[in-house]
């Protein structure tokens, strides 16, 4: 007797566990040809964690085209990196509007990259209002970019905390624009950016669905035009 698809749901989750993506996602698939609701969510992280952008965006785009827009922040990050800008900021609009908070790190890079960098901090300061690290760390290093300097220490002072080094990372950042030697912060676990100390993105990986975006961050890469310390990060990616 074969298996039921909360059966092979349960295996394919099993198999992420274990770092068999591959395995997972022909076990998915069975799972979603058999109606199990949680197996599209728990697909479409193999193909993120793997960089196999054109599998998700194929497998999410139908899915939110249909209104479910819990898949349209991943969406948005498998068409960045398929250079697809137009439909990822439409997919990163619809998942920000649909309260997604963490993909509005993933749309104001995406917006910085294309030189709307007034439209990224105002995402970047409602994210950040809403009570998302990653975006208050994000913020600060945009307002540097800009060169708004004193933009940028206010908002290192109002949200640098302890439990998102990121922040205290942005602080030091501003400390170092200022003139005034940083605090020496410790490398810690956690969601790493590419290119200094400290937990960073979602940006588009599988795990945000589980409060990971997570996922290794698909979209964890440091965008090209970060400064050397380490520019603004992607969320987890909004899986």
């Amino acid at each position: 007797m074969g298996r039921s698809p909360e059966d092979l749901a349960v295996r394919g989750a099993a198999l992420l566990a274990d770092g068999r993506p591959e395995e997972a996602a022909e076990v998915l698939r069975q799972a979603m040809a058999g109606g199990e609701p949680s197996a599209l969510d728990l697909l479409a992280r193999p193909y993120l964690d793997s960089g196999n952008w054109r599998a998700a965006a194929d497998l999410l785009d139908p899915h939110v085209e249909r209104g479910d827009l819990r898949f349209a922040g991943r969406l948005g990050v498998a068409l960045v990196q398929l250079g697809d800008r137009e439909r990822a900021e439409a997919a990163l609009r619809l998942a920000v509007d649909s309260g997604d908070v963490p993909a509005a790190n993933d749309l104001a890079i995406l917006l910085r990259d294309e030189g709307r960098l007034v439209e990224a901090v105002h995402l970047l300061v409602d994210a950040a209002a809403e009570g998302d690290r990653l975006a208050a760390a994000n913020l600060v290093q945009l307002q540097l970019e800009a060169g708004d300097l004193p933009a940028a220490a206010a908002a290192a002072e109002q949200y640098a905390t302890e439990r998102q080094p990121d922040t205290i990372l942005a602080l030091a950042d501003v400390r170092v624009q200022q003139g005034d030697p940083p605090t020496p912060v410790p490398c810690t676990g956690g969601r790493r950016s590419s290119a200094r100390c400290g937990p960073t993105p979602r940006t588009g990986s599988s795990s945000r669905a589980t409060a990971t975006r997570r996922r290794p961050s698909a979209s964890s890469a440091r965008p090209s035009g970060s400064p050397s310390r380490g520019g603004p990060s992607r969320s987890a990616g909004s899986c």
